[in-house]
């Protein structure tokens, strides 16, 4: 396994899910209340489509550094990005 793989695409998907919520909160400021919590359906839904990017970008970057076992570094951090999120 590469762990290297592995953690690379984490830290992609870290880097671009925080900056692109940090770009949401203020884009759709209205949308969140002073928590920064929001129930509107269509903010949720950008968050949504945001975390499928990210989900994309890191199996993109983990399968370009893992050059052996493409498919099951994926695999592993297709698992560890689903453990993090529940």
């Amino acid at each position: 396994m590469s762990i290297v793989a592995v953690v690379a695409g984490y830290i992609t998907w870290t880097a671009v899910f925080l900056g692109g919520s940090a770009a949401i909160k203020s884009a759709m400021a209205s949308s969140h209340d002073a928590a920064g919590y929001s129930s509107d359906m269509s903010t949720l839904m950008v968050y949504l489509v945001l975390s499928m990017i990210a989900s994309a970008a890191a199996g993109f970057v983990t399968a370009k550094i893992s050059k052996v076992k493409v498919r099951r570094d994926t695999l592993i951090l297709a698992v560890a990005l689903l453990a993090t999120g529940i």
